[in-house]
């Protein structure tokens, strides 16, 4: 049963833009790297809906293939550099996951 995680990211005020994109565009190549990665999204908020964001800047969608794969996700090589990232450019963040079956 697939698990999926909201996760929502605060920036650092003096966080580099393009090392922003940079895990944002590695980020994303996870899927294809990690083979319990089903999907990945992230992004900002839409432009008029910041408010909505309540003060985070980012947040991503992963689906996994099930709960106990989070852990072969986490561990893996090709999040390593994500992980670097993350600690370079953000402040906090709030992970939800979530384990449903879908219809």
């Amino acid at each position: 049963m697939p698990v999926f995680k909201l996760v929502f990211f605060k920036l650092l005020p003096d966080a580099d833009p393009a090392l922003v994109q940079e895990w944002i565009d590695v980020s994303k190549t996870m899927p294809a790297k990690i083979s319990c990665v089903r999907q990945l999204f992230s992004g900002r908020p839409l432009a008029g809906q910041e408010a909505m964001a309540q003060g985070w800047d980012l947040a991503t969608c992963v689906e996994l293939d099930s709960f106990e794969s989070s852990h072969e996700f986490y561990g893996h090589p090709d999040h390593d550099r994500p992980r670097e990232l993350f600690n370079q450019v953000c402040d906090r963040t709030k992970t939800y996951s979530m384990v449903f079956e879908l219809a």
